[in-house]
């Protein structure tokens, strides 16, 4: 016969009777009152079609039946209490592999969040895997929704969907930059509203903080859209554009003097950092083990934010 949920609970109440020697003795050890207990195992006896024990004025004994359903009933609870430790074990254990998807050259930011997480991970499982994606927004959000990526680690736009969840992690800092050589003369053209919009690049994902900085000017320099940072930073190198960087990721070429900041108290953007899950999806064990690896990392960068 198939026992269901409810058997295994009278079994298990049958056990404690006889090993407490009567349904009288059993009562503190339950938590149950005596018809109650004396109810389960007369239900029990029906769903087994046999009479465990005798109960009367001769006090409890279990009848030749009962004895062998006792000791059965012992083997098959205590197998079931070795599966529900082992499976709480394997919930505990960091196996598998975790997907996470990246916005570009995060690599330079001080913190350096992922490889830390990573690493943490890997040290504390060695059956745990990460598989790393680096892209845009866009993209890395439709991966997250479809089940491609579990993590997404991005700056969120204005209109971020409402089945993700998402927590802060670290800040980044970004200033308006040209090439040494043409930083005073962009800076008085910027003064004077004389920008040449044909050598704005904008980014997408601080668009109204960026148009309030520069003016009119950065809605007429939106064809020149560069969503790759490293395609920036080759556009300004080249002396041919202008626009917002990530200090960290200009840091090399400003100390090498090839980039300028200009007007940094006034051009400047502090972007934060989240990660992002769907909300209708449940992490694993592994995912949110590097879930919260990172959030961790990222709290002395958050920490200037207070």
């Amino acid at each position: 016969m198939r026992l269901n949920k409810m058997e295994i609970r009278w079994l298990k109440l049958f056990c404690i009777i006889v090993e407490k020697r009567g349904v009288t003795n059993a009562q503190n050890a339950t938590g149950l009152s005596q018809p109650v207990l004396s109810h389960y195992l007369s239900r029990l006896e029906d769903s087994l079609g046999v009479v465990l024990c005798e109960r009367g004025r001769g006090g409890f004994a279990l009848t030749s039946e009962g004895e062998v359903v006792y000791q059965e009933a012992k083997a098959v609870i205590a197998t079931l209490e070795d599966f529900a430790n082992r499976l709480a074990a394997i919930k505990q254990q960091l196996i598998g592999t975790v997907k996470i998807g990246c916005l570009d050259n995060t690599v330079t930011h001080p913190s350096n969040v992922v490889s830390h997480s990573i690493r943490t991970l890997y040290q504390k499982s060695a059956d745990a895997k990460v598989i790393l994606t680096i892209g845009d927004y866009d993209p890395l959000m439709e991966k997250l929704m479809n089940g491609s990526i579990d993590i997404m680690l991005s700056i969120l736009p204005d209109d971020v969907l409402s089945d993700v969840f998402f927590q802060p992690v670290f800040i980044e800092q970004s200033y308006f930059y040209t090439i040494a050589e043409n930083a005073n003369r962009i800076q008085q053209e910027w003064r004077s509203g004389t920008l040449d919009p044909d050598m704005l690049l904008i980014g997408g994902h601080a668009l109204n903080e960026i148009s309030k900085q520069l003016g009119p000017i950065a809605q007429k320099g939106l064809q020149h859209v560069a969503w790759h940072l490293e395609s920036s930073l080759l556009l300004l190198l080249a002396g041919t554009h202008i626009g917002y960087l990530p200090d960290h990721y200009a840091a090399a070429w400003v100390e090498q003097g090839k980039l300028v900041a200009i007007a940094p108290d006034e051009l400047n953007l502090t972007n934060i950092f989240y990660l992002i899950r769907n909300a209708r999806q449940r992490l694993s064990p592994v995912a949110e083990a590097l879930w919260n690896n990172i959030v961790e990392a990222g709290k002395s960068s958050l920490a200037s934010l207070k």
